[in-house]
């Protein structure tokens, strides 16, 4: 009797097993898959797998809701692993309300793809950026627009970011090209992967940056990290090759570095800029001292002006140039004591040994002699008496001075001849593009105190010789 019945069960395992049927079909170009033992669900697969060339699918490509097969009707439920992969002619998808789940490298590669919404009714999408598990938007290097609609219970855009945002972590978990990050979020691993982004901006409130969050995003040029920053974890911009410069807001010391963050980044071709105050711990602090540091944020002064012994009261104003260059004429004596300040008083001193005050001097266009500290990082002290152009560089902190060539009237550029150049840098100055380097003295060639178009009709006839 037992053996009967055991004999029993093993036929109705069979029959059940020969009745459960996997089916693939296509409809309106896309191929998909059901299981006859499971409820009316169909799974969009890839059409290679079954003989669908894909290659014909281009432009705006609507997947509907439901789909029929030999009289019975599926609800679209999901979108299976690399089902629309290297689809280069889809420029966007419309998913249905029907859709739960968004499988690992659903649409990687659609190279033309430039926006996606999904729907509030996925609850699942897999892939974290890793090698064997793709993001689904992996390499959708045009993609700009991502959308996830009002109502969805597991994932958020807020603010409009064109980014997939798990709500109850508040982790970033795909962005894009076009995505604008929002404000207190966590940048998740992997999640802008081999994107194709081009300059970053990490607002304020920003606290971490996971495991190779820009991994390999080889167009990346700039980079703006907050002051909220305190941790980036290892790989975080592993393989930016293309960046450029950085600017980090965070105070010395504040973010914690996992291992490799910065791993095949052209370091020493790289900009960092960060506040003066913060310039030596970055200088010296592993991972960020192979950059070029550079001590330019913060407020830039409106206005400068040269003070010295001659007269504490009245200065001489420099002319702001492009690239942070200002530049002043001033003749000096031996024993001559000056100072560079700001329209708000604040001092720009020399930096002794002892690395206090703002500026380097650069000594290689004066006699090192020429120049002293009074007291560190304060006032400087003229050794050798002349006339001296000085120039001031606010980005590299860079203080030079250069013998004026003050008596060759008409050598408005300093460069030792009265020419052509030295009229197009009078008409620059009277245009107010601030020409440098700029001697007025030599350029105010009629003597009148005013450097304008008389000094140039001047400078034509020294050059024609009509007075000679």
């Amino acid at each position: 009797m037992k053996k009967t019945l055991l004999s029993l069960l093993v036929l109705l395992c069979a029959a059940a097993t020969a009745s459960a049927e996997t089916i693939t079909f296509t409809v309106d170009g896309v191929c998909y898959q059901v299981n006859t033992t499971n409820a009316p669900i169909a799974t969009i697969v890839k059409g290679s797998y079954y003989g669908v060339d894909y290659s014909t699918l281009s432009g705006d490509l609507v997947i509907p809701s439901e789909v029929t097969h030999n009289g019975v009707t599926y609800s679209v439920h999901s979108v299976n692993q690399n089902a629309f992969a290297n689809c280069e002619n889809i420029t966007s998808i419309s998913l249905p309300n029907s859709l739960k789940i968004i499988w690992s490298g659903a649409f990687q590669y659609c190279t033309s793809l430039t926006s996606l919404t999904i729907p509030a009714s996925v609850t699942n999408i897999y892939g974290d950026g890793s090698n064997s598990l793709n993001s689904p938007i992996f390499h959708c290097d045009n993609l700009t627009t991502i959308v996830v609609e009002e109502g969805n219970q597991v994932y958020d855009s807020r603010d409009n970011c064109n980014a997939i945002v798990e709500t109850a972590t508040n982790r970033l978990i795909h962005g894009c090209k076009g995505t604008v990050i929002p404000t207190s979020v966590i940048l998740g691993k992997n999640a802008f992967r081999c994107c194709s982004i081009t300059d970053v901006v990490i607002p304020e409130g920003v606290t971490t940056i996971e495991q190779s969050a820009f991994n390999y995003c080889q167009s990346l040029k700039t980079v703006s990290l907050p002051s909220t920053l305190t941790k980036i974890d290892l790989f975080g911009f592993n393989g930016c090759d293309a960046l450029t410069d950085i600017y980090a807001y965070p105070a010395g010391g504040s973010v914690t570095l996992g291992s490799n963050v910065w791993l095949n980044v052209p370091q020493a071709n790289c900009n960092l800029h960060v506040y003066p105050a913060d310039f030596e711990y970055y200088s010296t602090a592993d991972q960020w001292k192979e950059f070029n540091v550079i001590g330019d944020l913060g407020e830039t002064p409106e206005a400068l002006y040269l003070f010295g012994s001659w007269d504490w009261t009245t200065g001489v104003a420099f002319v702001k140039g492009e690239n942070g260059l200002w530049t002043a004429t001033k003749e000096m004596a031996v024993g001559d004591e000056f100072k560079l300040v700001d329209q708000d008083d604040v001092w720009y001193g020399g930096v002794d040994e002892n690395g206090v005050g703002y500026f380097e001097i650069n000594a290689g266009l004066i006699n090192n002699d020429g120049i002293t500290l009074v007291s560190p990082g304060a006032n400087f002290k003229m050794a050798v008496a002349g006339t001296y152009t000085l120039t001031a560089d606010l980005v590299n902190k860079t203080l030079t001075l250069k013998d004026s060539v003050s008596g060759i009237i008409g050598d408005a550029n300093e460069d030792g001849a009265v020419n052509v150049s030295d009229i197009t840098a009078i008409i620059n100055y009277i245009l107010q593009k601030n020409p440098s380097p700029f001697n007025l003295e030599n350029a105010d060639v009629n003597g009148d105190g005013e450097v304008n178009v008389m000094d140039v009709t001047a400078i034509i006839n020294m050059i024609l010789d009509v007075n000679s």
